[in-house]
Protein backbone atom coordinates (compact mmCIF):
# COMPACT_ATOMS: atom_id res chain seq x y z
CA UNK A 1 0.00 0.00 0.00
CA UNK A 2 1.35 3.25 -1.32
CA UNK A 3 2.82 5.80 1.93
CA UNK A 4 2.99 2.78 4.22
CA UNK A 5 7.08 1.47 4.71
CA UNK A 6 7.25 -2.03 5.01
CA UNK A 7 8.52 -2.03 8.11
CA UNK A 8 5.08 -0.98 9.19
CA UNK A 9 3.31 -3.65 7.10
CA UNK A 10 4.80 -5.71 8.69
CA UNK A 11 5.05 -4.73 11.99
CA UNK A 12 1.20 -4.83 11.79
CA UNK A 13 0.90 -8.28 10.39
CA UNK A 14 2.78 -9.40 13.28
CA UNK A 15 0.35 -7.75 15.58
CA UNK A 16 -2.63 -8.99 13.58
CA UNK A 17 -1.97 -12.55 12.98
CA UNK A 18 -2.04 -13.67 16.86
CA UNK A 19 -6.05 -11.58 16.64
CA UNK A 20 -6.92 -14.13 13.51
CA UNK A 21 -6.14 -17.20 15.98
CA UNK A 22 -8.18 -15.91 19.11
CA UNK A 23 -11.44 -17.05 17.60
CA UNK A 24 -13.19 -13.81 17.58
CA UNK A 25 -16.52 -13.30 15.62
CA UNK A 26 -15.81 -11.24 12.46
CA UNK A 27 -17.17 -7.63 13.91
CA UNK A 28 -14.74 -8.37 17.09
CA UNK A 29 -11.96 -9.01 14.84
CA UNK A 30 -12.53 -6.11 12.69
CA UNK A 31 -12.91 -3.52 15.49
CA UNK A 32 -9.69 -5.17 16.72
CA UNK A 33 -7.56 -4.77 14.12
CA UNK A 34 -8.88 -1.31 13.98
CA UNK A 35 -6.62 -0.32 16.37
CA UNK A 36 -3.64 -1.57 14.46
CA UNK A 37 -4.53 -0.04 11.46
CA UNK A 38 -4.87 3.10 13.43
CA UNK A 39 -1.34 3.86 13.37
CA UNK A 40 -0.36 2.62 10.14
CA UNK A 41 -2.41 3.04 7.42
CA UNK A 42 -2.21 7.04 5.92
CA UNK A 43 -4.95 8.76 4.79
CA UNK A 44 -7.71 6.93 6.26
CA UNK A 45 -10.28 8.11 8.86
CA UNK A 46 -11.59 4.63 9.62
CA UNK A 47 -11.29 1.60 8.07
CA UNK A 48 -14.05 -0.20 6.32
CA UNK A 49 -14.74 -3.65 6.40
CA UNK A 50 -16.65 -6.03 3.97
CA UNK A 51 -17.62 -9.66 3.08
CA UNK A 52 -18.94 -9.93 -0.49
CA UNK A 53 -20.25 -13.24 -2.01
CA UNK A 54 -17.02 -14.19 -4.18
CA UNK A 55 -19.46 -14.97 -6.81
CA UNK A 56 -21.09 -11.70 -7.43
CA UNK A 57 -18.69 -9.23 -5.12
CA UNK A 58 -22.06 -7.79 -4.03
CA UNK A 59 -21.51 -6.71 -0.42
CA UNK A 60 -23.12 -9.37 2.57
CA UNK A 61 -21.67 -7.33 5.58
CA UNK A 62 -19.98 -4.47 6.71
CA UNK A 63 -18.10 -2.61 10.06
CA UNK A 64 -17.28 0.56 9.91
CA UNK A 65 -17.00 2.93 13.64
CA UNK A 66 -17.50 5.95 11.48
CA UNK A 67 -20.19 5.15 8.90
CA UNK A 68 -22.54 2.50 10.78
CA UNK A 69 -24.73 1.64 7.79
CA UNK A 70 -24.36 1.88 4.29
CA UNK A 71 -26.62 4.44 2.35
CA UNK A 72 -28.38 2.97 -0.83
CA UNK A 73 -26.77 6.17 -2.05
CA UNK A 74 -23.38 4.46 -1.96
CA UNK A 75 -24.61 1.40 -3.13
CA UNK A 76 -25.71 2.41 -6.30
CA UNK A 77 -22.55 3.99 -7.00
CA UNK A 78 -20.90 1.05 -6.31
CA UNK A 79 -22.69 -1.43 -8.54
CA UNK A 80 -24.23 1.10 -10.96
CA UNK A 81 -21.28 3.99 -12.28
CA UNK A 82 -17.53 3.91 -12.77
CA UNK A 83 -15.04 5.31 -10.61
CA UNK A 84 -11.93 4.91 -9.24
CA UNK A 85 -12.32 2.78 -6.16
CA UNK A 86 -15.02 0.15 -6.04
CA UNK A 87 -15.26 -2.31 -3.01
CA UNK A 88 -15.18 -4.83 -5.61
CA UNK A 89 -11.74 -4.24 -6.86
CA UNK A 90 -10.40 -4.09 -3.81
CA UNK A 91 -11.33 -7.12 -2.40
CA UNK A 92 -10.12 -8.85 -5.98
CA UNK A 93 -6.99 -6.96 -5.46
CA UNK A 94 -3.76 -8.63 -4.36
CA UNK A 95 -3.92 -6.35 -0.84
CA UNK A 96 -7.33 -6.31 -0.32
CA UNK A 97 -6.46 -2.75 0.77
CA UNK A 98 -6.89 0.91 -0.43
CA UNK A 99 -7.40 4.23 0.62
CA UNK A 100 -9.04 6.94 -2.26
CA UNK A 101 -5.94 9.42 -1.41
CA UNK A 102 -3.93 6.06 -2.77
CA UNK A 103 -5.33 5.42 -5.78
CA UNK A 104 -5.99 9.03 -6.82
CA UNK A 105 -2.71 9.86 -6.15
CA UNK A 106 -3.49 12.35 -3.37
CA UNK A 107 -6.35 13.74 -5.15
CA UNK A 108 -9.47 12.56 -3.99
CA UNK A 109 -11.38 15.10 -5.47
CA UNK A 110 -10.74 12.93 -9.34
CA UNK A 111 -13.58 10.27 -8.19
CA UNK A 112 -16.66 11.14 -8.97
CA UNK A 113 -18.34 9.83 -6.15
CA UNK A 114 -15.82 11.65 -3.48
CA UNK A 115 -17.20 14.65 -5.69
CA UNK A 116 -20.65 13.59 -5.32
CA UNK A 117 -20.93 12.27 -2.23
CA UNK A 118 -23.42 13.92 0.47
CA UNK A 119 -21.40 15.01 3.27
CA UNK A 120 -23.77 15.67 6.77
CA UNK A 121 -22.90 18.66 8.51
CA UNK A 122 -21.48 17.70 11.76
CA UNK A 123 -21.00 20.58 13.17
CA UNK A 124 -17.79 22.57 13.74
CA UNK A 125 -16.80 20.85 17.48
CA UNK A 126 -17.90 17.21 16.26
CA UNK A 127 -14.59 15.76 16.26
CA UNK A 128 -13.22 17.54 19.56
CA UNK A 129 -16.30 16.70 21.02
CA UNK A 130 -15.11 13.19 20.16
CA UNK A 131 -11.75 13.31 20.52
CA UNK A 132 -10.34 10.16 22.27
CA UNK A 133 -7.31 11.77 24.09
CA UNK A 134 -5.80 8.70 24.76
CA UNK A 135 -5.77 7.44 21.47
CA UNK A 136 -3.94 10.41 19.92
CA UNK A 137 -0.88 10.95 22.88
CA UNK A 138 -0.68 6.83 22.52
CA UNK A 139 -0.68 7.21 18.33
CA UNK A 140 1.98 10.68 18.63
CA UNK A 141 3.77 8.52 20.86
CA UNK A 142 4.35 5.75 18.48
CA UNK A 143 4.99 7.95 15.31
CA UNK A 144 7.52 9.19 17.62
CA UNK A 145 9.39 5.32 18.65
CA UNK A 146 8.99 4.98 14.59
CA UNK A 147 11.67 7.80 14.30
CA UNK A 148 13.86 5.67 16.72
CA UNK A 149 13.23 7.66 20.06
CA UNK A 150 11.83 6.29 23.33
CA UNK A 151 8.73 7.87 24.76
CA UNK A 152 7.70 7.72 28.29
CA UNK A 153 4.71 9.21 28.79
CA UNK A 154 4.07 11.17 32.43
CA UNK A 155 0.61 13.39 33.05
CA UNK A 156 2.51 16.83 34.29
CA UNK A 157 -0.52 17.00 36.87
CA UNK A 158 -1.32 13.58 38.27
CA UNK A 159 -4.65 14.60 39.19
CA UNK A 160 -5.80 15.35 35.31
CA UNK A 161 -8.06 13.07 33.67
CA UNK A 162 -7.06 12.63 30.15
CA UNK A 163 -10.21 11.78 28.93
CA UNK A 164 -11.66 14.79 30.13
CA UNK A 165 -8.98 17.57 28.79
CA UNK A 166 -10.22 20.87 27.95
CA UNK A 167 -9.93 21.60 24.32
CA UNK A 168 -8.70 25.19 23.98
CA UNK A 169 -9.42 27.44 20.93
CA UNK A 170 -8.08 30.19 19.17
CA UNK A 171 -9.27 33.70 19.88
Amino acid sequence: MGGMTADARDRSAARIRPLARRGLDVASFWRECNEVLSTTVPHYLAPCWFTFDPASLLVTSHYDPVIPEISAGFLAHEYLHDDVLKMGDVAVSGSGVATIHEVTGGDPGRSPGWRDAEYEDLGTDYYEQRANIRREVRNHARAIERRGYRVILEPIDPGLDPDILPVTKAS
